[in-house]
C-alpha cells in the first residue's frame, strides 16, 4: 500500500530552481523526508549549475533549521517571509 505523504512544486527556470511548495503531513515530519527532496533537488541543480531558492514563513522556525543546515543563507527579508 502506498500513501502520499506531502507535495513539492518546482519552478526549474532558466537562472533558478525555486521551491514553490514543500509541505508534509505531520506524521512524515522530522523524519528526514524533506531532508532527501532538498538534497535531490540540490544535486540535480548542481547538475544544471543552477542555484535553488525558496521562502519561508519567517515563524516556521523547524524549516530555517532545516534549510540552513543544508547550506541556504537568507538574502531577503519581509515582515513575513525570507526569502533563501
Amino acid at each position: 500500500q502506498q500513501e502520499s505523504i506531502g507535495k513539492i512544486v518546482l519552478d526549474f527556470g532558466a537562472n533558478l530552481v525555486h521551491v514553490l511548495d514543500l509541505a508534509l503531513i505531520p506524521a512524515a515530519r522530522g523524519k528526514g523526508y524533506g531532508k532527501a527532496v532538498l538534497q535531490a533537488i540540490q544535486y540535480v541543480a548542481q547538475q544544471q549549475m543552477l542555484p535553488v531558492g525558496l521562502s519561508v514563513e519567517a515563524y516556521n522556525l523547524p524549516a530555517k533549521k532545516l534549510y540552513l543546515s543544508l547550506g541556504f543563507q537568507v538574502v531577503e527579508q519581509t515582515p513575513t517571509h525570507e526569502f533563501m
